[in-house]
C-alpha cells in the first residue's frame, strides 16, 4: 500500500510496508467461494424443512385415521338399508378433534368419494348363494362391511386406510 502526503505544492508518496489488508480481488474470491459452499447448503435445508412437513402431515393423519378406526369400533353395526343405497352410515369422531385443514371422507359403494363414513357390505368369498367374486361389494347384507378412510388436507389425500366391520 502506498501513502501519499501532501505537502504544500509537493507530494511526497511512500509504501507503508507494514500496513496489511486484501485486494478486491482476493475479496471478490472469497465471495465466490462463500456462495459456491453457501446454495447447496440452504438447498439441503430447503429439502430438509419440505421433508420434516410431510411427516408432520403423514403422522397427523395416520393419527386422525387410527382415531376413526377405534370410534368406528365403538359403534354398532349398522345395517344397510335401501334407503342408503344398501351401505351403512356410521358417524364421525367430533369435530373439535380434527385439526383445523384436514377432513375425513370415505368411499360409497360407487367408489366416489362422501363426507359420510360408509360401510359398503362385503363379500369375503365364503358359502355365498349364488358364488361371487372374491372380495367384491355384496348385494346382500352378509355381516361384513369395508369401510375405506381418506384423510384430507385440504384438496390433497394424505392417507387411505381400509378397515372391515362385523
Amino acid at each position: 500500500m502506498f501513502r501519499c502526503l501532501k505537502l504544500g505544492i509537493s507530494t511526497k508518496c511512500r509504501q507503508n510496508k507494514g500496513e496489511k489488508g486484501f485486494s478486491l480481488v482476493e475479496v471478490l474470491v472469497a465471495i465466490g467461494l462463500l456462495g459456491v459452499i453457501a446454495v447447496p447448503f440452504l438447498m439441503a435445508l430447503a429439502t430438509a424443512f419440505k421433508a420434516g412437513s410431510t411427516a408432520d402431515s403423514q403422522s397427523v393423519a395416520m393419527s386422525l385415521a387410527q382415531s376413526q378406526v377405534e370410534y368406528l369400533k365403538s359403534q354398532p353395526y349398522a345395517s344397510p338399508t335401501p334407503a342408503t343405497n344398501g351401505e351403512s352410515i356410521y358417524t364421525k369422531i367430533s369435530g373439535a378433534s380434527i385439526p383445523t385443514g384436514y377432513s375425513i371422507e370415505s368411499y360409497n359403494r360407487a367408489g366416489t368419494n362422501t363426507t359420510s363414513i360408509v360401510g359398503v357390505p362385503w363379500d369375503s368369498g365364503n358359502n355365498q348363494d349364488p358364488p361371487t367374486p372374491l372380495n367384491t361389494p355384496s348385494a346382500n347384507d352378509t355381516g361384513l362391511e369395508k369401510i375405506t378412510i381418506i384423510i384430507k388436507q385440504g384438496n390433497n389425500t394424505i392417507l387411505t386406510l381400509e378397515t372391515y366391520k362385523r
